[in-house]
């Protein structure tokens, strides 16, 4: 039997309220049976808004050659302090590099990285970091040019992500020192989702065949 708001109270509200009544105790759980069906009923199909979203911690690199390299990555940070579902947690200190690639002669990089805590999902989170890097002149005309700022998404918790716009654990993480030297810096515990060894361990490897850049 299925219940509603209308025809919980009808049993004993037509016949009065008669402690003598044989019925009494029959209308009353069914009474009772209606308030709890109907509460239930209530609490169920009440919206989600409150739920808490997840927050993933994300490594990302940070790298500039161009005009102030040092001013834009604090200010770039800075930014990213006040960025709606960002919350930054740490920044390594700054490390200069030679190109590795790219066009000859370009000028010493600025690299650096950090650690951020954010509800966005990676594909979000890439859009974002984008338009930071637009907001500081970023000009894609060149692979592996020079540039005013470049942000990478190096980890993201231990998700993997294979996407045409998007690949997660970056896939030239392991294979740069310049990323490599200030992601161990202040994450060297983390774990590699696909390798399943520290950043720690992997910069030792490093040092070990080839020599710091």
């Amino acid at each position: 039997m299925k219940f509603s708001s209308a025809n919980c109270y009808a049993g004993t509200a037509s016949r009065g309220f008669n402690r003598k009544d044989p019925g009494l105790r029959r209308r009353l759980r069914v009474r009772v049976t209606c308030r709890v069906t109907f509460a239930l009923k209530k609490r169920r199909t009440k919206p989600r808004e409150h739920e808490e979203k997840i927050m993933f911690s994300v490594l990302l690199s940070f790298g500039s050659n161009l005009g102030d390299r040092h001013k834009t990555l604090n200010d770039a940070w800075h930014v990213l302090e006040h960025t709606e579902n960002i919350h930054t947690v740490r920044l390594s200190s700054f490390h200069e590099t030679k190109p590795v690639s790219g066009p000859a002669e370009q000028p010493m990089y600025i690299n650096a990285a950090g650690i951020i805590q954010t509800t966005m999902p990676p594909i979000e989170l890439l859009k974002t970091l984008q338009t930071v890097e637009s907001r500081f002149g970023r000009i894609r005309a060149e692979r592996w040019g020079a540039r005013t700022l470049d942000i990478d998404i190096l980890l993201y918790g231990d998700q993997i992500v294979n996407l045409p716009a998007l690949t997660i654990p970056h896939a030239e993480m392991l294979r740069r020192q310049f990323v490599l030297a200030p992601a161990q810096d202040i994450a060297a515990d983390w774990i590699h989702p696909l390798t399943k060894k520290t950043l720690g361990e992997h910069w030792r490897e490093t040092l070990e065949n080839s020599p710091i850049l």
